[in-house]
């Protein structure tokens, strides 16, 4: 069941809605990363899909602090329709892209 997962996205969405209220709010359109200070250094690991999340709460469960830090960075893929039909999809999400925010949790 991957309700934390669902839960989680949800979550991140109304942020990005109270960001930059986007006129179409699609979860595929934001690259998501985290990284966990003096754990997991910048840039991180990708938190995409439920075995991003499950990895990600592995790392968490598995340690012994008590106050722990879990940076999660929104960055935001600007995706011309133009452009796009020359160019492979995930060369373009490379080469635009915009960091929206880094969310603490």
């Amino acid at each position: 069941m991957d309700e934390p997962w669902d839960t989680l996205k949800a979550q991140i969405l109304v942020k990005i809605s109270a960001v930059i209220n986007p006129c179409m709010l699609c979860f595929d359109n934001y690259l998501l990363t985290y990284h966990i200070s003096r754990v997991l250094p910048k840039p991180g690991l990708s938190l995409s899909t439920q075995a991003d999340y499950d990895d990600m709460m592995k790392c968490v469960n598995g340690m012994a602090a008590k106050a722990l830090n879990v940076n999660i960075n929104v960055i935001q893929q600007v995706v011309d329709e133009n452009e796009k039909q020359g160019e492979d999809e995930s060369e373009l999400a490379k080469s635009k892209s915009k960091k929206l925010w880094e969310l603490e949790v």
